[in-house]
């Protein structure tokens, strides 16, 4: 009877060892999951906090380009719209100048063909 109890008993403490060792090795396999899921999850939001600031800097670089080119052509329509009004000037007063010349000189001309005429009468 003694004897048959000590070998129940190193039984039961190897069912017990062994119970152990099992929830052991099913902790460390979950906590082994658990570390695996965690730098999954941190991989993935890694890669899209990169990918959301890739499309900021893309979408800022494609305002800048715009901006740049709108101020670019308003400068030159502004320069030519300039130097046509400036050349429309330039030739309005190239024309009334020339106009007012050619009247001097007409009314001259006719001021010194009736002085003649009027001294060839007095004369004759």
């Amino acid at each position: 009877s003694g004897g048959s109890s000590s070998s129940s008993s190193s039984r039961s403490r190897s069912s017990s060892s062994s119970s152990n060792s099992s929830s052991r090795s099913s902790s460390s396999s979950s906590s082994s999951s658990n570390s695996s899921s965690s730098n999954t999850s941190s991989s993935s939001s890694s890669s899209s906090s990169s990918s959301s600031i890739i499309v900021v800097v893309v979408v800022v670089v494609v305002v800048v380009v715009v901006v740049v080119v709108v101020v670019v052509v308003v400068v030159v329509v502004v320069v030519v719209v300039v130097i046509v009004v400036v050349v429309v000037i330039v030739v309005v007063v190239v024309v009334i100048v020339v106009v007012v010349v050619i009247v001097v000189v007409v009314v001259v001309v006719i001021v010194v063909v009736l002085v003649v005429v009027v001294v060839v009468v007095v004369v004759v």
